[in-house]
């Protein structure tokens, strides 16, 4: 039976989206959602309210919701199958229309300038402890590329992942083509998407992060148990206390390969550059910004062997909106 708060604006965006995907591309290739709607539909997950986060590239300004049209119609009639997203304020809830639609499709209103302990993330940690389904593109916007080279994420997937009450499925997205669709910035007439594009959205395996938890977990206990401030000191390391600072290294976190660069990793070398809530402590950015990097080398992974699958080559440097640029 369809809840009636969806109707009519998810299934009827959903319908859209698949309708463009039949008829507006050339070629739409989907791989993995086998898998990945078994992990949506099982109940004994929801049972558990064990929650799913999944995340993309963000290539395209109609990456949402044109991707989900990918999926079986008969998913967007429940509001248990139906992801959760978050969306930029100042792009997406410009004016009351606008909020209401983006609120009725499970958007929730995300404010650039308010960092990770904002009443989004927030909300979207309480939905995943409620078995919900939260997507998110941590990249923060457009990337328009090609490649597997992605910017660097955002520490609130971090956030959502390691302070869930039971650690969710986290299951990476990578999308191909749909810079072709509507890219950012593009020619007018600029709300018109474009056809003719080679789709692909390709569902990767779940991700284990059971050691950035651990680890989370070890250093939240120590950190309680001790009373350790969160205030800075002036010396070269943060006011973490030497227990602390040595178990946090002690513990062996997943390698992070050279698909992340090093300024993309928060050390305890670089902590006095970056500007942390009043709330935060610098070993907590540490193992988001970890957790982070893992998760982006994670989608690398999924786009590259994607690529080569398909035949493409690694694609590194081939920018979408460049009209020279190879069309793969």
């Amino acid at each position: 039976m369809p809840h009636l708060s969806l109707l009519p604006i998810i299934p009827s965006v959903a319908a859209l989206s698949r309708a463009f995907l039949t008829w507006g591309c050339k070629s739409v290739r989907v791989l993995g959602t086998d898998q990945f709607l078994h992990i949506l539909t099982d109940p004994k997950r929801a049972e558990e309210g064990r929650g799913i986060v999944t995340y993309a590239n963000h290539i395209s300004v109609l990456d949402e919701p044109i991707m989900w049209g990918a999926l079986p119609s008969s998913y967007f009639w429940d509001r248990r199958t139906v992801r959760w997203s978050l969306g930029a304020s100042d792009i997406i809830f410009k004016n009351e229309l606008y909020r209401w639609f983006f609120r009725q499709g499970q958007t929730l209103e995300v404010f650039r300038d308010r960092g990770i302990y904002q009443d989004a993330i927030n909300q979207a940690i309480q939905h995943i402890g409620r078995g919900a389904w939260i997507h998110i593109f941590p990249e923060g916007k457009v990337n328009l590329t090609r490649s597997t080279y992605m910017r660097r994420f955002k520490w609130g997937i971090s956030r959502l992942i390691l302070e869930a009450p039971i650690c969710p499925y986290v299951v990476p997205v990578w999308l191909m083509g749909f810079d072709q669709i509507m890219p950012h910035p593009r020619a007018p007439p600029r709300w018109v998407p474009r056809t003719g594009a080679d789709i692909c959205v390709v569902f990767g395996d779940p991700i284990d992060v059971d050691a950035y938890r651990q680890t989370y977990f070890e250093w939240a206990s120590m950190h309680h148990a001790s009373g350790l401030t969160i205030q800075r000191s002036s010396s070269s390391s943060p006011a973490l206390g030497e227990s602390v600072l040595d178990t946090l290294l002690a513990l062996r976190l997943p390698r992070v390969d050279i698909h992340t660069p090093p300024h993309h990793i928060y050390t305890y070398d670089t902590w006095r550059s970056v500007q942390l809530a009043p709330e935060d402590h610098p070993a907590y950015a540490m193992i988001r910004s970890h957790l982070a990097a893992y998760l982006r080398t994670n989608l690398a992974h999924v786009g590259l062997q994607t690529r080569l699958t398909l035949g493409y080559g690694p694609g590194e440097g081939l920018l979408a909106h460049r009209p020279n640029d190879v069309h793969v």
